[in-house]
């Protein structure tokens, strides 16, 4: 659901970044109704396991590491580049045009550096939404192999 949200927020960043003519009203709509994307993985069950030291008990190193990988590296990653877009998009939307009208607004290079910006870093969660859900099926995968 969430890249789904992250491919539609990349399709209006690339529209409006590279929008030649008047900015519409309808297209100034769209771009302001961002998706906020969450970023709260339950991890509550790893942390449990990780402190009460059962980790160890994973004989196979490869595996554990693949674990320990995913829950320190993996997901952390995945919830800085949210919160980032997130924040990157709230600064946008509270973005003041000032004396300009909405059209020049959302061509000037203020706003397209803002929509580049978002456009290239929706990007890199979409890949990295892959990349988490890649690294989970193989984790699974492998725990499934050692029944």
């Amino acid at each position: 659901m969430q890249e789904e949200i992250s491919k539609h927020s990349r399709k209006i960043y690339k529209t409006v970044k590279n929008q030649k003519t008047p900015v519409t009203d309808s297209l100034v709509g769209s771009h302001s109704n961002f998706y906020l994307l969450g970023s709260a993985f339950n991890v509550g069950r790893y942390e449990g396991f990780k402190s009460s030291g059962k980790i160890g008990t994973i004989e196979n190193d490869n595996l554990k590491n693949k674990i320990l990988a995913y829950y320190q590296q993996t997901l952390p990653n995945l919830t800085f580049r949210v919160n980032f877009i997130n924040s990157e998009q709230l600064k946008v939307k509270d973005a003041d045009p000032g004396s300009l009208n909405l059209s020049d607004f959302y061509k000037s290079q203020r706003m397209q550096s803002n929509y580049s910006n978002l456009s290239y870093n929706s990007k890199g969660l979409i890949d990295e939404y892959q990349n988490a859900l890649n690294q989970i099926n193989q984790i699974l995968k492998e725990i499934d192999s050692e029944k």
